[in-house]
């Protein structure tokens, strides 16, 4: 069987990782290809476009990047019709997915929504949008299942990803240890997103209230799949107070 993914943020590579590794389990033959980040490269699927090329954030990036988010989009439904996989999985990522359900739908592909967009608190119109091109909703919170039912729309309930997560292997003190952490501090993550907009826009004032804060804290800066390491390093270089870069948010 072949799958075609589309996950466009960092979450939704972390998701698309694990349901790789899923369905392998029930179909070890499996091929997947589409969209996604490093996570998803590295659990076997082929990307034909890496999610960050078209992670961006506010009207005016959209527009600045249209032409090539665009372009990207064209590739990816060209590549569905030539590859005819036995279904699409598309993974959170509303703007740029609902538009592929749209356009797989009418290539006679059936597709499969995992991670519901939150239209029950914004947009909630889209849901005929969805109604129409998807041929089931995969959530992972109980209210969003009723939410569907109340809309006709076909939908199953599997519970949030991260729960199924095996506890990490590190200790505290190897973690503190590889990242030149002080363990006996308390620690404060800066989690500023997984797109660099998001950033750039984010991360200067998480600095400021770190700044005041002060230094008898440790600052840890996660580096999304989504991001490069030497960007954030960038974007760390005027702070006053020591941020470590480190790979894994959980």
């Amino acid at each position: 069987m072949d799958f075609f993914l589309s996950a466009g943020e960092a979450s939704g590579d972390n998701y698309g990782a694990q349901l790789i590794g899923s369905i392998r389990q029930l179909a070890p033959g499996a091929g997947f290809f589409g969209m996604g980040g490093e996570r998803m490269r590295a659990a076997g699927c082929e990307l034909l476009v890496n999610a960050g090329d078209v992670a961006v954030v506010g009207l005016a990036e959209v527009v600045t990047h249209l032409p090539a988010i665009y372009r990207r989009f064209r590739g990816l439904v060209a590549e569905a019709r030539r590859r005819r996989p036995d279904a699409a999985i598309l993974i959170d990522f509303p703007e740029f997915n609902l538009r592929l359900a749209r356009a797989l739908h009418r290539l006679g592909i059936p597709v499969f929504y995992f991670v519901s967009p939150q239209i029950w608190a914004w947009r909630s119109g889209r849901v005929r949008q969805i109604r129409k091109y998807v041929r089931e909703m995969i959530v992972i919170f109980p209210f969003e299942r009723e939410f569907y039912r109340r809309h006709g729309v076909e939908v199953s309930y599997v519970g949030h990803p991260l729960a199924y997560l095996p506890e990490p292997e590190m200790s505290r003190e190897d973690f503190a240890a590889l990242h030149g952490i002080d363990p006996r501090r308390e620690w404060i993550a800066l989690l500023p997103g997984s797109r660099r907009k998001e950033v750039l826009l984010n991360l200067p004032v998480m600095l400021a209230a770190a700044e005041k804060l002060g230094g008898r804290f440790e600052y840890v800066l996660p580096v999304a799949s989504t991001l490069h390491r030497e960007f954030l390093g960038e974007q760390l270089a005027h702070s006053s107070l020591p941020v470590r870069l480190a790979e894994n948010a959980r």
